[in-house]
């Protein structure tokens, strides 16, 4: 068993322009100090632009990212490794959005580049949390929002990934190369809604091969994509004469 402490803290700025309500541009600074892995200073920049005005717009971003080893990484019985280092990630993503028939339906494109030093993940031979020295996240994403009438509307999209270890030109592991995800919202009245859910990924490196399954055969190097289902209604209960916002109750299946 271990019991520790840890020193963090963070500040963070932003400055926000636009200009004639066509171009947007959101500036930020993050500095992390962490006593044990000491100072990062990391910047993340946006912009967007309407080409034509609430109709069409490009849109694109980039920063830098900082992430220090969990005490679950760091001091796990067998799996833990004290000698992590801090994760680091250059992210880069731009895209197109576009609007038809007023706000019925709108559609997006996004190209996106994630970039990792030090990725820490679970070693599959060493079992024990390890750092990756370089690997690579990009792909894009396509995605729909449209009101199919009044009280229904539906959400869609779908991303293809492709990841790397560029020390060993393996692709990550639980990371598919395709998702795909659906939700269907219905809204009885103001205070009633019924979700519909369906998601979709595809197969995925499995992280421990050589692992025995519960079929008394090992894992083998891919693990089989699936589709999950859920089902959710929220009812709202108002309270607004007691000058409450309100209570949810949820119910999923």
């Amino acid at each position: 068993r271990y019991t520790g402490t840890r020193d963090i803290w963070g500040f963070y700025a932003q400055n926000h322009f636009a200009w004639r309500e066509r171009l947007f541009i959101n500036a930020g600074l993050r500095l992390d100090y962490n006593k044990d892995f000491g100072t990062s200073l990391n910047p993340k920049v946006s912009a967007a632009y309407w080409i034509r005005p609430q109709t069409t717009k490009l849109k694109a971003s980039f920063g830098t990212g900082f992430r220090a080893p969990s005490f679950v990484e760091l001091f796990t019985p067998t799996f833990g490794n004290r000698d992590l280092r801090p994760e680091k990630s250059r992210s880069f993503e731009a895209g197109l959005e576009q609007k038809l028939w007023g706000d019925k339906l709108s559609l997006d494109f996004i190209y996106f580049n994630n970039h990792f030093t030090d990725l820490i993940f679970l070693e599959a031979k060493a079992l024990k949390f390890v750092n990756r020295d370089e690997t690579l996240a990009q792909g894009f994403e396509t995605g729909l929002n449209c009101i199919l009438q009044e009280n229904l509307s539906l959400q869609a999209n779908y991303t293809w990934m492709d990841t790397e270890d560029k020390k060993t030109g393996e692709e990550l592991p639980l990371r598919p190369n395709h998702s795909w995800n659906f939700r269907l919202t219905y809204t009885w009245k103001d205070t009633l809604t019924t979700n519909l859910d369906i998601n979709i990924l595809s197969s995925q490196r499995q992280p421990f091969p050589h692992l025995i399954g519960i079929n008394n055969q090992p894992l083998g190097s891919r693990k089989s994509g699936y589709t999950r289902w859920d089902l959710s209604t929220t009812y709202e209960i108002p309270f607004g004469s007691f000058g409450l916002k309100g209570i949810s109750l949820f119910s999923k299946i």
